[in-house]
């Protein structure tokens, strides 16, 4: 594949197209890159291109895609929740949520611009109020450059989810209480923008509800429930789907657990129930079309192990799954060693799946982060692999992996994880990030 130099201009063989610096006013047409560094990406030519010619940030002054930590200036631990949306963007903005411990915690948002250039040094969303021990922040980005973050919150009576709006502008509105009911606890919050609504979702005591709101954060209704039987249900994961959004949860009975989803009045449920996954784990999903999805989760047990399932609308109700299979011959044919926290988006044509996955007992790392780009085969009527990569960047443990999707024209991965070895000097646990624009290009 031909490679490209920082500040190299492309040659082209025919004219310039439509819409490039050389074209005429009143022709059409999207703008063209032209040189690297000019936040024009050239899919063939070019990983990624933020526009910033500099190896500080998430893209090189020679337009690779590589990882950085997420905040440039050392303190205190940085941890990632276990919500499935710590990472979001849009075309206007993008960000992460984490954790700094502390006696209440607090909560801050690193926010960013589309192409993952920081604006401004993090935000603490949660001052003034009292987030719970595990507060789980999860965060959206909407469509007017705002990020929405909503976390577990201890200042009232008994937990609630509070919800807080970031401005283009950077200014931060006051918190609001996301559910109107909160005579128990409220927790385990996940965000998504569906493209007219923000989804809110949450355990609330032992269901799982939901609320929509606008892009003001008014609401739009009152909360509804996903689900409200006998089991204890928790851990909602949400996704976009069939423009408008899917939700998968945990539910636990006599013991025993499965995992429940559903996308407008159709559900599903994962057969034969399974031993507990461990504290924390939520499921993942992720759309191939606007009639199925893929469903990800950790059964518990001895040793946590990451299984598939698809979901399809023309097939509601019980549902069966298979171990998620590893190209990696590493780790393909050990069963014992084990594989938590799971992520899953759609971009592009693919669906992307990442998780925590324990490493040999003779190897440095004691977990690494490892991601798949999957597509589905029609005709075999199953999934086929057509990446497998590691975002390990040293010996340690990456743990925690974070993963989205930022929506926009061109879209992007938003890929994180925790890093845990004291890198570069840094606390013993910090944080790392990176953006992958569609499709993914691994220049030479």
């Amino acid at each position: 594949m031909p490679t490209r130099d920082a500040g190299t201009p492309v040659t082209h063989d025919a004219t310039v197209d439509a819409g490039s610096p050389d074209v005429e006013a009143g022709d059409s047409g999207p703008p063209v890159s032209m040189i690297c560094g000019d936040a024009l990406r050239d899919p063939s030519l070019e990983e990624c291109d933020d526009g910033q010619m500099s190896d500080a940030f998430v893209c090189t002054a020679d337009c690779r895609v590589k990882d950085a930590w997420l905040v440039a200036e050392e303190g205190a631990e940085r941890r990632f929740g276990h919500s499935p949306h710590v990472l979001a963007g849009s075309s206007q903005a993008s960000g992460a949520v984490y954790v700094i411990a502390g006696t209440p915690p607090s909560v801050w948002l690193a926010p960013a611009n589309q192409h993952g250039v920081p604006r401004g040094a993090p935000i603490e969303v949660s001052q003034g109020r009292s987030p719970t021990p595990d507060p789980n922040p999860a965060l959206a980005a909407l469509p007017d450059g705002s990020l929405v973050v909503g976390y577990t919150d201890a200042s009232g009576i008994s937990p609630d989810i509070v919800l807080r709006r970031l401005a283009k502008d950077l200014t931060l509105s006051d918190a609001q209480v996301a559910h109107i009911a909160s005579g128990g606890p409220q927790s385990d919050v996940d965000l998504l923008w569906t493209g007219d609504a923000l989804v809110v979702a949450y355990t609330d005591t032992a269901d799982v509800s939901v609320r929509r709101f606008d892009t003001t954060l008014s609401p739009l209704a009152a909360e509804e429930l996903l689900a409200a039987t006998s089991s204890l249900e928790s851990s909602v994961t949400l996704t976009a789907f069939a423009g408008d959004y899917a939700a998968a949860w945990r539910a636990g009975d006599a013991g025993m657990e499965t995992v429940r989803a559903r996308a407008g009045d159709t559900s599903w449920e994962v057969s034969p129930p399974f031993s507990p996954a461990p504290t924390g784990e939520r499921p993942a999903l992720a759309q191939i079309d606007d009639e199925r999805l893929l469903l990800f989760f950790i059964e518990g047990g001895g040793v946590p192990r990451l299984r598939v399932a698809l979901l399809s609308m023309l097939s509601p109700g019980v549902v069966t799954s298979v171990p998620m299979e590893i190209d990696d011959p590493t780790y393909a044919s050990d069963t014992a060693l084990s594989q938590q926290n799971v992520r899953a988006t759609a971009a592009g044509d693919s669906v992307f799946v990442v998780w925590e996955q324990q490493g040999p007992l003779d190897d440095a790392r004691g977990s690494e982060v490892l991601l798949q780009e999957l597509a589905w085969d029609s005709q075999k009527d199953g999934l086929v692999i057509l990446r497998e990569h590691s975002m390990t960047v040293s010996d340690g443990d990456q743990r925690l992996p974070a993963l989205s999707t930022l929506r926009s024209d061109a879209e992007s991965l938003l890929l994180g994880f925790q890093q845990e070895s004291g890198l570069d000097s840094r606390p013993s646990v910090d944080l790392r990030w990176s953006l992958r624009p569609m499709p993914w290009v691994d220049l030479p």
